[in-house]
């Protein structure tokens, strides 16, 4: 029976369904979901500049007129609708495409990235609710085949610790830069030259040691308890998927070096973690009185200089934070590491970044299905040599 894998990253902004193609080592199609943050903004009428004047002079939030919601410099979204994570109308469209992939039934294998917990529960009970054999794995930090010199792994969001995975096999080069652009926006730091001493020690009673990272069983354990959605349908993926397999690589993507195919000896470092875009936006509507809340979903571009009015001078200081916050990053590091230290460059807005940092970089696209492709990959080679 042929096994279908999904790859879904939940973040903060929406949902990305990718079909992954482990025999190929490729992504497959996609589809994307973006959050409706909030319903409120969306019901209310425009209203004009007079009764807006007339609101600003109440403190209240409760009492005040509703305000205007403008799109700025924002590129459109691509399914049209907006969704809150919670609703479960949402995954109509999951489903949707999930059976144009699935035509003739057969096991499904999902392979789950979230930072949201209310979506997660929500995509969780839709593939319940499935009629063929399903196999649902929620992928956390114990998966990831690196090693860690942060205070504290499993409080990291998965989804940087995939796009550090499959930046690992994207780039030979160590130290490297990992940068995911959003709605937030991370710079994260892998080496390979970080002494023992400074490894996070992992507690035994986690079940994640450092031999234990190499280990199949924790796989085998979770395939067939809390990861399966019914374990009696999925008895035959027990003990698939290891930590580390031979085949741990993704397709090269813009990039002239070959990948390579183990991350033994990689360390995620942590990094640092700013606002992008939406977010700033956002957070500047909701904390200042007299400002809009507008909306913007990517960088199209930088705005011009000056902002001739408040809304286009927001969006010059959100742009301007997020190009000159990453920029800063990257030259702080390359000043202790060297010139060469290259970025891994992802997310909505990350191909608009990238012309703004000096090279060497490489932007890729999708890099967290890059990160859940490389985990396929090691389940179907697994699969494939139990079959064998």
């Amino acid at each position: 029976m042929t096994t279908r894998y999904f790859g879904v990253d939940i973040g903060n902004s929406g949902l990305r369904v990718s079909e992954l193609l482990p025999a190929v080592e490729r992504l497959g199609e996609s589809m994307r979901l973006n959050w409706l943050h909030d319903p409120a903004q969306h019901t209310v009428a425009q209203h004009t500049v007079a009764q807006h004047t007339v609101a600003q002079h109440d403190k209240s939030r409760r009492n005040r007129a509703p305000r205007k919601e403008t799109p700025l410099s924002s590129a459109p979204h691509q399914n049209g609708s907006l969704f809150t994570p919670d609703d479960p109308a949402w995954t109509d469209k999951v489903d949707q495409f999930v059976r144009l992939h699935t035509p003739e039934g057969g096991l499904c294998c999902w392979l789950v990235s979230s930072v949201r917990r209310d979506a997660e529960a929500v995509l969780r009970s839709f593939v319940q609710r499935l009629p063929h054999p399903q196999l649902y794995l929620p992928v956390d930090w114990r998966h990831i085949p690196l090693k860690f010199s942060v205070e504290f792994p499993q409080q990291v969001g998965i989804d940087r610790l995939l796009a550090a995975l499959a930046a690992c096999r994207i780039s030979r080069q160590r130290p490297m830069l990992v940068v995911q652009a959003g709605s937030a926006v991370t710079v994260d730091l892998v080496r390979n030259d970080v002494p023992a001493q400074e490894l996070t020690s992992l507690e035994p009673s986690m079940g994640t040691s450092s031999s234990n990272l190499n280990d199949q069983s924790l796989f085998a354990q979770a395939l067939l308890s809390r990861f399966s959605v019914s374990s009696d349908r999925c008895s035959d993926q027990g003990a698939l998927l290891k930590q580390r397999g031979d085949r741990n690589a993704t397709q090269p993507v813009q990039n002239d070096s070959t990948p390579d195919a183990s991350t033994e000896g990689d360390v995620f470092c942590g990094g640092a973690i700013l606002p992008g875009v939406p977010m700033i936006l956002r957070l500047l509507g909701k904390g200042a009185d007299l400002l809009p809340e507008l909306i913007a979903d990517d960088l199209t571009d930088l705005p011009p200089l000056p902002g001739r009015n408040t809304q286009s001078a927001m969006l010059c200081g959100a742009a301007s934070s997020l190009v000159g916050g990453t920029m800063h990053l990257v030259r702080r590091y390359r000043e202790d590491f060297g010139l060469s230290v290259p970025v891994i460059i992802s997310g909505g807005d990350g191909m608009r970044l990238a012309p703004y940092l000096d090279q060497p970089t490489i932007v890729v696209p999708h890099l967290v299905q890059q990160g859940l492709l490389a985990l396929a990959m090691t389940l179907a080679a697994n699969q494939e040599n139990r079959i064998q």
